[in-house]
Formats: structure tokens, sequence, C-alpha cells
């Protein structure tokens, strides 16, 4: 005899085996497309390589030419090399991200991100390192964040911006920025320099036939909130760079940071701002004019045909005069 059964499965029961195959069907391989390059391999891919994300790890190389592709990574001392390359990040990852890596971007290479368009990192076997050539880098919070023991080089024809109202064009933990006739913008502020931690003491912002804008907040500011050390934060602004903010402070230093600010051949107008707590020393020279208020200054030196136009109040403890001048208004004062 032969007895048939049917059996009807309840909600509850699909419910529950919907939920069983959710983690499956987020992890298959249509959901995550990753290309990966390890074990030391190089890779080349160009025009005609599909649009996906790739990891590079292990001592490997990636190769981009003329490729579109979405997050890039790099990490365990591999190599980019990314030439006429646009790279779209999606959700909250950044657009490069190079961890104890190199990479280089040139030849008219777009990389974008909501998050950080270009992020540099550094593990116990030391930072990373970017070569950015006539190209540019977006993000919506930073344009390019950097980490101590890690270097950042922007050569002619850069563009590095952190478009969101609040964002900003580079963020640096410590690390060294060198930029030479480019461009960073930041929708608050165009340079922050998070002195956190240990700060190392070759931390470097240089300037040079660069500009920097911050469109509502400061062009730099120096943040030493978690700093555990008393260096000081190093900037150097040369031949021909200009600093704007839009809040009219071309240097905002906060929470018990401290600052060299060396001008040379440079004409600034704006404020420098330094809040209680904190400490900056600022010299003009190579016939530098900084035109605005210094406020809370500890060290201002003046060399070489360089000048100080005050506007309105300012407040310096100590001057030295070697060649320069300081005017107000109509009148000058020189060294005797």
């Amino acid at each position: 005899m032969h007895v048939s059964h049917t059996f009807s499965i309840s909600p509850l029961a699909r419910m529950l085996k919907l939920a069983t195959l959710a983690p499956m069907l987020l992890i298959s391989p249509c959901a995550l497309a990753l290309s990966v390059v390890e074990n030391g391999n190089s890779k080349t891919i160009g025009e005609s390589t599909a649009q996906d994300s790739w990891l590079v790890r292990g001592g490997s190389s990636l190769t981009a030419n003329n490729a579109t592709t979405d997050q890039i990574r790099g990490e365990g001392g591999s190599t980019l090399v990314l030439n006429n390359v646009k790279a779209t990040a999606t959700g909250t990852s950044n657009g490069v991200e190079v961890s104890n890596s190199d990479v280089t971007i040139s030849n008219n290479s777009r990389v974008v991100s909501d998050r950080t368009g270009l992020r540099l990192l550094a593990t116990v076997n030391g930072g990373s390192t970017a070569q950015v050539s006539n190209s540019e880098i977006a993000g919506g919070q930073f344009g390019v964040s950097l980490s101590a023991q890690s270097r950042l080089t922007l050569n002619a024809g850069t563009t590095v911006i952190g478009t969101n109202a609040n964002g900003i064009g580079v963020q640096s933990f410590g690390g060294q920025v060198l930029a030479t006739d480019s461009k960073i913008v930041g929708g608050l502020n165009g340079v922050s320099l998070f002195t956190a931690n240990n700060l190392p003491a070759d931390n470097a912002l240089v300037l040079d036939k660069t500009e920097v804008e911050g469109l509502t907040g400061s062009a730099i500011i120096v943040n030493g909130l978690t700093q555990t050390n008393t260096e000081r934060a190093n900037i150097e602004v040369n031949n021909g760079s200009t600093l704007k903010g839009g809040n009219g402070t071309l240097l905002e230093v906060i929470n018990r940071s401290s600052v060299n600010f060396n001008v040379n051949n440079s004409h600034l107008v704006g404020n420098v701002i330094v809040e209680d707590g904190s400490n900056a020393d600022v010299a003009l020279d190579q016939s530098a004019t900084l035109t605005g208020r210094l406020e809370n200054v500890q060290n201002l030196a003046i060399s070489n045909d360089a000048r100080w136009v005050m506007v309105g109040d300012g407040q310096v403890q100590n001057l030295t005069l070697n060649g320069g001048v300081v005017q107000f208004g109509n009148t000058m004062l020189t060294a005797i």
C-alpha cells in the first residue's frame, strides 16, 4: 500500500530558510567583484579590462594603463602604477588605499571616493609612499589622508580636493607632504595637520608654487589634540605659493600644538591665529610678505627684504629683524 503525504512550508520556515541563505548570497562571486594579485606576481590591465576592484598584496604589482576601475588596494610591500586611470570607489570604500606599499598616479588619472580619495597607511614594517602627477584626487571627507611614516608627493598639474562642506584637502597624521605646482582645496580646511600621538621629528608640509585653500575654514590647521610628545609641526611655504582661508585665516594652531611656519619668496594675505596653550614660530625670508594679523605668535623673524604688513592688532612676543621690515600702515619699522 502506497501512502503519500503533502507538506507545505509555513511562512516562518520560509523566513528561516531565506535567513540561512542570506549570508551565502552576500558572499557570492556576483556580489563581491574583486580581482587579487598576490604572491609576488605582476599584472597589467588596460582599457579593455572589465571594471573591477583590485587587491594587490604580498610584494606584488599592478600596472594600469587607460583603465577604468573600482577601488584599488595595495598592501604588504606591493606596488601600484596608475597611468590615465579612472578609479571610482563606491559606498564607504576609499578610491586608492596603500598600506606599507607604494603608488604612482599620473597622466590625467582621476581617483574619486565619497570617503577618502587616496589613503596612505603604515604598518610595523613601515609607511607608504605616493607620487601623483598631472592628476586629480577627490574624496568627500578627505582628498588624501596619510599616516606618520608615509610620504605624499604632489607634482606639477595635480589637484587634490575634499569635496564635502566639511571636507579636508589633505589630512596628515605626522607624515610628509611635498607639493610642487599643485592645488589643494577643502570644503572646510585646505590642509589639516593632526599631530597625533608621538609626532615624528621629520614631519613636513612643504609647498612650492602651490595653492592651498579652505573654502569656509582655514587654509592650514594644526591640531595637537592627541599629541603625546613635544615635537613641532614643520611648514614651509615657498616660491610663490599661496594660502587662502574662507574665514580669513592662513594658519590656525589649536589644542596645545606647536608649529614652525616658514615663508620664503611668497606673498600671503590673511591671519595667523594661535590658540592659548599652543605655540607658533613664524619666519619670513627671501622677500616674502605677510599682510594680516599675527595673534599670539611666540617668535617672529623677518629677514632678507621680507615684510610683515600689520592689519589691526597683533600679538607677537619676540620680534627679530635681520634686513626685514614691519609695516604699520604707511609707517615702517626696521632694525637699526
